[in-house]
């Protein structure tokens, strides 16, 4: 029997069907642009989701029988919210995650939930592009829309609605959408109430791998997969990742590099301390882990924005051959990444990115190393701050940037820390699959996960970064002048 996992990206949607022994058979890709109507305003229209599903699907190969596919499940990119009308069609685009539009009324509104016993931890994690952001939004700014709304979820529970007709979240998602009381475990009636909103218009919340149901006739008859085919409830993208890389029994951390730079740490249920957001995953309901993350706005993004926007190329390993080992540490160019916001350190959607120290003599190399120590940098400094100051020995890492020895050296100089990369499968799709086929066999996965490579700090080097983190940490104030001018 065959089990599909799919991921609904911010950019693109990945397919991967596994085996009974967990081996990968298939995996594919289907990218999407989504639309920028104004500063800080990133939206897409859900079908785009629902056509990628269906071109990937119809591409699987002839020697893949989708009458064997046992179970669905689906992953996603958290936030990013999705407004339906009573019959499940699109009532506008729906907000992407890194939406930016509510950045002038987040304070606000931490300052009146953090003064609320029943909304302190909603406090801490309310932010630009989560549900209740976009719902305010929408609220105060598109009134008829608003009165339109049935029904309101995330990207992957829509792409579950689509297969089965059943709405349906995790606790992963309700907990994120800052509309959802994670200690107590239900919609918060104050949240409820202040957006005006009925709970039935939300997803009912079940524990990541639930069945869901089978799929519809549409999907049967123009697919041809097995009608019994199981729709499992899926989890967030950290979370899978989390899953796919074994981190969660034993509370391991995981630095994920994709388009965003994610920690991960988890924890036991209800140890909600230190910064950063508290997400729930459960695979039954009864037992639960708190799964913290901090993030980088743009980590990946900003290395891209670097080769196909400045350097106006394909190649994202370009010029990481030229970078010398006599440079490591001695740069004098300095970069401040953060050039989308910042949610979890500095809580501040206006931040920019910016070089410093730039002169007639550096070169193109210098400003691409300066890009890997200035999210390095603010890494420690997430870290740091989820983790209360203890920083640990060794960091996991997975995601596109970890394919860079360059970056990933430098981040272990950086942390001082070892940096141990995953090779194989732990994407949040192989999450997925491995979501379903657990729930399938009763039983939890105990894979040993396979890694690449180590990367070691050397001591003369970490002092000398020890020193430019002293410097990286008055660079907010000076950017902050900046916006102030």
């Amino acid at each position: 029997m065959y089990y599909l996992g799919i991921d609904a990206g911010t950019s693109s949607m990945k397919c991967m069907i596994i085996n009974n022994k967990k081996e990968i058979l298939y995996e594919n890709s289907c990218s999407y642009e989504y639309n920028h109507p104004t500063e800080g305003y990133k939206e897409i229209h859900p079908k785009k989701y629902l056509e990628a599903l269906k071109k990937m699907i119809l591409e699987i190969p002839n020697t893949i029988n989708l009458i064997e596919i046992e179970s669905i499940c689906i992953t996603g990119q958290m936030h990013t919210t999705v407004f339906l009308d009573e019959v499940g069609n699109s009532i506008r685009p729906a907000i992407l995650w890194n939406d930016t539009r509510m950045k002038n009324k987040v304070q606000l509104l931490k300052e009146e939930l953090s003064d609320n016993v029943q909304t302190q931890f909603i406090s801490k994690s309310i932010s630009t592009g989560c549900m209740a952001t976009s719902l305010l939004w929408v609220k105060e700014n598109e009134p008829n829309n608003y009165k339109q709304i049935s029904k309101v979820c995330s990207v992957k529970d829509y792409l579950t609605y689509q297969l089965t007709g059943r709405f349906c979240t995790d606790f992963c998602d309700a907990s994120t959408s800052s509309l959802y009381d994670i200690s107590n475990k239900c919609y918060s009636s104050y949240m409820l109430n202040k957006l005006e909103i009925s709970e039935d218009k939300l997803c009912e919340v079940y524990p990541s791998g639930y069945e869901v149901g089978t799929l519809t006739q549409e999907w049967i008859s123009e697919f041809k997969i097995n009608r019994y085919a199981k729709v499992r409830v899926g989890t967030g993208d950290n979370p899978a990742s989390a899953i796919a890389c074994d981190i969660i029994k034993n509370k391991e951390p995981l630095l994920s590099f994709g388009t965003s730079g994610v920690i991960i740490v988890p924890r036991d249920d209800k140890e909600f301390c230190g910064k950063g957001k508290n997400v729930l995953f459960s695979k039954d309901g009864k037992r639960f882990s708190n799964i913290v993350q901090g993030s980088l706005q743009a980590a990946g993004a900003t290395h891209l924005w670097w080769v196909k926007r400045i350097i106006q190329s394909n190649d994202l390993s370009i010029d990481q051959d030229i970078i010398s080992d006599d440079r490591i540490g001695k740069n004098t160019v300095r970069f401040f990444p953060y050039m989308n916001g910042d949610k979890t350190v500095y809580a501040d959607p206006n931040l920019r990115g910016s070089f410093i120290g730039l002169d007639l003599n550096t070169k193109r190399s210098d400003m691409l190393l300066a890009i890997f120590e200035g999210i390095s940098h603010a890494t420690r400094l997430l870290i740091h701050e989820v983790l209360q100051g203890n920083m640990p020995k060794r960091i996991k890492v997975n995601g596109g940037g970890s394919k860079s020895d360059v970056w990933m050296q430098v981040l272990s100089h950086v942390l001082n820390c070892e940096i141990e990369v995953y090779c194989g499968a732990t994407s949040p799709c192989y999450g997925a699959c491995l979501i379903a086929w657990e729930h399938d066999h009763n039983v939890v996965d105990k894979e040993e996960r396979i890694l690449s490579k180590k990367f070691f700090p050397n001591s003369k080097i970490a002092k000398l970064y020890d020193k430019q983190f002293d410097a990286f940490l008055h660079m907010y104030n000076i950017m902050k002048q900046f916006d102030k001018e």
